[in-house]
């Protein structure tokens, strides 16, 4: 199982490794049937563009259902899918079966700034309008030159009226910055996981709400440019953005929404949405239909090649985790460093729990008991029942009165304890 990560959480030659698959996809060159020659990476975003003017049975889409992929509760599936696929080709191309995306977790400034918007990983933030990316994998007239076919702004115009003129954006990617302080807060990143209901689940991480607007679709907006327009997978940021909206998605359902119960109550979903609808450009055709200009360029794909938001509720079934035991132990161990820092000692707990109460290993957190009771019941473990485990049970309810775990400790965000749970229910991985 491979385990996304943040950039922080990688090493230089891990986020280079990242970099040169993404680069090598990029300059990866294909001859279609129709004489077309296009780059994988760019039919990539072709199918990005695409899902926004799909055709079903040879006629469009009605215009309210046209965008298979966002504006309703298939936002979601559709990503997961769509971002699985471009990691499996990022695989294909290093060779390098482990090599995951990694996540740009929007309440990180730190790591934002200092690791992920620099020149040696995807280029520098710059205000003051718009700008060509210069770092030099991603430079005018490196190897990142972009298919004017399909940089484009929004394709949905061509749908609107066939005859529109929609004119590219060149072959340079660009961006247009907004500030550090418009950069979404830790604090209103956490309430995404308090939400009860997937509809506002989704619609909240996807649109933003009034009391919540920082999210997708700002997030786009933040970074500008190509990243705002529907090429947006051009900006090899838009990887690290969707691995992170999926990664909330992921530690949502850990917190006991996972499965299709939690899924939409949309009574008629647009089509593409609902759960068993077949997802654009997965519908078992070999030849999707969209607008022309798109569909020119977009890849043949095998009758058989089909999937539906039911198939990609369970990231465990597809084979990836956001967390592994090194993050339970830091959280574990910089909790209990809180503690101590606080107090200016540290918890009695093999006092208070008894000698099991370790995770200085895996195993040990695994048979680790505390008040005679196991932290983690194997039976839960894999299952999606994390969150009914003793551990996620004291650490979001508390024990004993107290509304903390360990009994008075610290406090620890509910992100955190998703991730704690998201990892029991992927298997326990590393």
């Amino acid at each position: 199982m491979i385990v996304r990560k943040s950039p922080r959480d990688m090493t230089a030659t891990q986020r280079n490794a990242f970099i040169k698959a993404v680069v090598d996809l990029k300059n990866e060159m294909n001859s279609l049937s129709n004489g077309t020659v296009i780059g994988s990476y760019d039919q990539h975003v072709a199918v990005h563009i695409g899902v926004t003017g799909r055709i079903r049975q040879g006629t469009p889409v009605n215009f309210g259902d046209l965008d298979g992929g966002h504006g309703g509760p298939g936002f979601l599936p559709w990503h997961r899918e769509f971002l699985l696929r471009f990691e499996k080709d990022l695989q294909r191309v290093s060779g390098n079966s482990d090599l995951a995306v990694p996540y740009w977790d929007w309440g990180d400034h730190d790591t934002t700034f200092n690791i992920i918007f620099q020149d040696n990983f995807l280029g520098k933030h710059q205000t003051g309008g718009q700008h060509n990316v210069t770092a030099a994998r991603f430079a005018t007239g490196g190897k990142w030159k972009l298919d004017r076919r399909v940089h484009v702004p929004m394709i949905i115009d061509l749908v609107i009226d066939p005859m529109a003129t929609i004119s590219d954006m060149g072959e340079t990617l660009f961006r247009e910055f907004r500030s550090r302080a418009a950069m979404p807060t830790r604090a209103k990143i956490e309430e995404l996981l308090t939400i009860g209901l997937y509809d506002d689940f989704e619609r909240t991480i996807e649109h933003g709400t009034v009391g919540n607007q920082r999210t997708h679709d700002y997030m786009h907006g933040w970074v500008g440019g190509t990243m705002g327009t529907h090429a947006s997978p051009y900006d090899p940021i838009f990887l690290l953005n969707h691995a992170f909206i999926d990664r909330m998605w992921a530690l949502w359902q850990a917190l006991g929404h996972n499965g299709s119960s939690h899924y939409t109550s949309v009574a008629s979903p647009p089509y593409g949405h609902g759960l068993r609808n077949p997802m654009w450009p997965w519908d078992g055709t070999a030849r999707v239909k969209t607008v022309d200009r798109i569909e020119q360029v977009l890849p043949v794909f095998d009758p058989q090649d089909r999937r539906e938001p039911r198939d990609v509720l369970d990231c465990k079934g597809l084979n990836y985790s956001y967390v592994d035991y090194a993050r339970v132990k830091d959280i574990l161990d910089n909790a209990i460093g809180q503690w101590k820092t606080d107090r200016g000692r540290a918890p009695r707990l093999a006092m208070r729990h008894g000698s099991m109460f370790k995770w200085n290993t895996k195993q040990n957190l695994l048979n680790a008991t505390a008040l005679g009771r196991r932290l983690i019941d194997p039976a839960m473990v894999g299952n999606g029942r994390g969150y009914e485990t003793n551990l996620i049970v004291a650490l979001l309810r508390g024990v004993q009165n107290f509304n903390r775990m360990p009994s008075g400790g610290p406090f620890l965000p509910i992100s955190e304890i998703a991730e704690i749970a998201h990892w029991i229910d992927m298997g326990t991985p590393g």
